[in-house]
């Protein structure tokens, strides 16, 4: 398609009020609906299961045809209805942005980033069609660049131009950030990559290009060479404090906080830094398991309504599995850091009373309200399909490699269901996704491996995780955190006598100070006494409590004993009687058994 030929679609977007957050879109149709042309925002986008209603940022909506003002009928939150005409219309609106988040919009005059399903009508029985974008960058910018996985047509590199995408449904899935981008590209197994930062950093992006290059091959080893795409862009929005990602088709948009990208002079590999790269992993992963192998139930998506699958523990869980085990595959984890994380899975997948009320397939099934719209119950009330589906790729994992002796494992599932579903796009239904798991682990570990399963996808009961970790060298220890707020996963540095049974943050902003409880655990001492989410503790018995001085006051105290509590539940402040506990024995800790077995599991080997 050249300029001389338009697009039946073409959307002009121009970051227009840098300071007001917004952006101006100009949709041209040009064959519109001679009925009147209905025109839709989606309500949610692939990959973040929560109706979001980005409809709602739109203002100052027109529609015009050969500068004729057309009536405009809105008939429900997300629907546009026009004025029947002959010929060419354009639709005209504003769109507020200042969502720092991976999945909407938001633009000042430091960056800019969208995802077109926030900007970009959908022009109804027309989404088929190709769409043509010209993307504008402000004129009062002139160091600011645009860096997109959208195929370009005009312009120069990193320039405004023109762009133009097969379908409405493809639109949506490349996401734009502009700025005074920081750029770097690295080639892995003869595709191009390319990482684009926006924000102010210190990053030392030659470090950084070559572990995500090692990631990248690490992944490509895995299925084969097989790339889905051309080339692939890493997307990321720098900020102060800031975390997320989202996947699409060559690229991801994530947020990430200034310290989590390594600099020039850090060695080693920073918990904050592994967090980055695991994040990286994790979408980058997607690119096969999700974005191309996905339920069938989203094929295709209705982004108008909820769509609802069991199975995104298997298209969560099982990436949520891989993201750290792929940084470790690339040389950039010791095999004790892997298992130190490992560890941490297990221990938020299998705590609290949330995991014991609901089976992770109806977690997935739910994402939409429950895991997507958490409360400050949550712990109590429901079960990650990120975490335990985590920890259900694990344990098939290892029941793989049990019943083969080691010469099969998921990564060999993964292959095969690529080749089976994804690669052509056909879609998994549990059925299909259960029975190939069956075919691997053969006749002898097939009774084993559906009882693992109906027991990890569709009931509460625990899962007998350390047999199997046994297996490959791994021996595990449970034992109580250092506080209820971790850090888990490794040895407490200093074992507490007594729990709180709660979560909390520090409070310390003008006049007030404390405690601030984020989270209550059922049947803990600050549930017993009858403390909640949003208090505030200032005292226990009558002397002020901070974040720096609390342990003081759990070291000197043993289970059993009683305290008075002061806390403020809003303005008004109440006086508990707490008896405290001993803490629960619920931390994982991983240590290694045995260096041989462990390193068949560890170390990938692809024929």
């Amino acid at each position: 398609m050249t300029d001389h030929q338009p697009s039946p679609v073409h959307y002009d977007i121009q970051p227009a009020d840098c300071h007001g957050h917004y952006f101006d879109v100009c949709l041209t149709i040009q064959n519109p609906d001679s009925q009147g042309q209905h025109l839709r925002l989606p309500a949610w986008l692939p990959g973040s299961y929560m109706i979001r209603d980005f409809a709602k940022h739109i203002i100052e909506f027109t529609a015009w045809h050969q500068q004729q003002q057309l009536a405009v009928i809105r008939l429900d939150k997300q629907t546009w209805q026009l004025q029947a005409c002959d010929g060419p219309i354009e639709v005209r609106y504003k769109v507020y942005a200042w969502d720092l988040s991976v999945r909407t919009a938001y633009l000042d005059d430091q960056f800019g980033f969208y995802n077109h399903s926030a900007l970009c009508l959908e022009v109804i029985d027309q989404a088929d069609l190709p769409c043509g974008v010209h993307i504008h960058l402000p004129d009062s910018t002139p160091d600011w660049k645009l860096a997109t996985g959208m195929p370009r047509i005009s312009g120069d590199a990193f320039a405004g131009g023109q762009f133009v995408a097969e379908s409405y449904h493809d639109l949506i899935d490349y996401p734009v950030l502009m700025g005074a981008l920081t750029l770097d590209d690295f080639i892995v197994k003869g595709t191009r990559h390319r990482i684009a930062l926006a924000g102010r950093h210190f990053a030392d992006l030659d470090r950084i290009s070559a572990d995500l290059a090692k990631i990248c091959e690490a992944q490509l080893d895995m299925f084969d060479d097989q790339a889905p795409f051309d080339e692939y862009t890493f997307l990321v929005m720098v900020t102060g404090e800031g975390f997320g990602g989202l996947e699409h088709r060559n690229s991801t948009a994530l947020l990430c906080s200034r310290k989590d990208l390594i600099h020039a002079h850090q060695q080693g590999l920073t918990d904050s830094y592994r967090t980055f790269l695991s994040l990286c992993s994790h979408e980058y992963f997607h690119s096969w398991n999700v974005k191309r192998l996905r339920p069938r139930e989203f094929i295709p998506f209705h982004l108008d309504r909820e769509q609802y699958t069991e199975q995104l523990w298997f298209y969560e869980g099982v990436t949520s599995y891989y993201d750290d085990l792929f940084v470790h595959r690339a040389g950039l984890t010791t095999p004790q850091q892997y298992l130190d994380l490992v560890a941490t899975t297990c221990t938020r997948a299998l705590t609290g009373k949330g995991p014991q009320r609901q089976p992770i397939t109806l977690s997935s099934k739910l994402a939409w309200t429950t895991f997507y719209q958490q409360n400050e119950n949550a712990a109590n009330a429901i079960s990650s399909y990120y975490s335990k589906g985590a920890v259900t790729a694990l344990g098939i994992d290892l029941l793989l490699r049990r019943h083969s002796h080691n010469q099969c494992s998921l990564d060999d599932v993964m292959r095969q269901l690529w080749i089976s579903y994804g690669r052509d796009e056909r879609g998994t239904t549990m059925d299909s996704l259960l029975d190939t798991l069956i075919e691997f682990v053969g006749h002898q570990g097939e009774d084993e491996m559906r009882a693992f399963l109906h027991r990890a996808l569709y009931t509460t009961e625990p899962l007998d995780i350390e047999p199997l970790l046994a297996d490959v060298g791994v021996t595990v220890n449970k034992g109580p955190a250092e506080s209820d707020n971790g850090p888990f996963g490794k040895a407490p540095r200093v074992d507490m006598p007594v729990a709180l049974g709660a979560r909390f943050k520090d409070v310390e902003s003008g006049q007030q100070q404390g405690l601030e409880l984020v989270q209550v655990l059922e049947d803990g001492p600050a549930y017993q006494a009858g403390l909640s989410a949003g208090d505030r503790i200032i005292a226990i018995d009558h002397l002020q409590v901070t974040i720096a001085n609390h342990l003081q006051f759990f070291s000197r105290l043993q289970p059993g004993d009683t305290s008075t509590i002061h806390a403020f539940r809003r303005d008004e402040l109440h006086s508990r009687q707490l008896t405290w506990q001993a803490p629960q024995a619920t931390n994982w800790t991983l240590s290694i058994a045995d260096e041989q077995r462990l390193q068949h599991w560890l170390s990938a080997t692809f024929a």
